[in-house]
């Protein structure tokens, strides 16, 4: 196991897990469970991620799959840097406020230069609220954490 897993393992089941992106502290995502290159984490809709008819706001679903496939990344062996080139997302259903949503996020393939990946939200009785793929670059430059 790297040492990357072994950190984020030690953060499961806490609020504000040890990450260099401040955008996942905003989020104020806890991690559920944690793999090579898959994790599970937990967030609960808060008013500012809503938009004005209360429902998690679209670009704030992106967000956390963003995210999360971001923490899926940086579980993986990779050594370098990397960004996100795309994001589709499809909107399937909402989450209200005060709601939890739990985001599922894995490497679907890792080559030399891009990785693929997915994330699907879910509510907790398990229904699918959306489903995003990505693309993302790997840098030349390498982590420092």
């Amino acid at each position: 196991m790297n040492k990357i897993v072994e950190l984020l393992k030690k953060q499961i089941g806490k609020e504000n897990v040890e990450t260099p992106s401040p955008v996942f502290s905003w989020l104020k995502g806890i991690l559920r469970e944690v793999g090579q290159s898959e994790v599970t984490v937990d967030y609960l809709v808060r008013r500012e991620m809503c938009n004005p008819v209360g429902i998690l706001h679209g670009g704030v679903v992106a967000l956390i799959a963003d995210e999360t496939i971001g923490i899926a990344v940086v579980s993986s062996e990779i050594e370098s840097h990397f960004t996100t080139i795309n994001l589709n997302t499809n909107y399937l259903s909402s989450a209200k406020e005060g709601e939890i949503v739990r985001a599922v996020g894995k490497i679907i393939r890792k080559g030399r230069n891009v990785i693929n990946a997915e994330c699907n939200i879910y509510n907790l009785d398990g229904k699918l609220l959306s489903k995003s793929g990505s693309n993302l670059i790997i840098s030349e430059i390498k982590k420092t954490y």
